[in-house]
């Protein structure tokens, strides 16, 4: 009987190293199944970080070109501004004139009639 104990025993010991190496096994596989997927984030994140990195420098490409032509257009409309500011100063010179020879016309029409009243 002490031999059927011994066998029993070991029977049992056997069995024990079975099922735990059975458990590691899995706790390995399942180990190996978090560090993938661990790693398929970690990648997604990778590739997510590169592709805002992306759009924010294409963000600041285009927040440049659009400072760019900001400076353009203030530029352009400093340019139509004096243009404008001449184009005023030459239509009151003309205005000036227009008022003066309409003066002289006025005179010169006084004078005529005055002439012509004395003829």
């Amino acid at each position: 009987t002490l031999g059927a104990i011994i066998v029993a025993l070991i029977v049992i010991i056997a069995i024990l190293a079975v099922k735990w190496q059975s458990n590691e096994n899995e706790s390995v596989a399942e180990l190996q199944r978090n560090l993938t997927e661990l790693e398929n984030k970690l990648e997604a994140l990778s590739q997510s970080n590169v592709a805002s990195k992306n759009e924010n420098f294409g963000n600041s490409q285009t927040i440049a070109e659009l400072k760019q032509n900001l400076t353009n257009v203030t530029r352009e409309l400093g340019r139509y501004k004096a243009v404008n500011d001449d184009l005023k100063t030459v239509t009151t010179g003309h205005s000036h004139l227009l008022n003066s020879i309409e003066n002289k016309s006025n005179v010169l029409e006084q004078t005529l009639q005055a002439n012509f009243n004395q003829v």
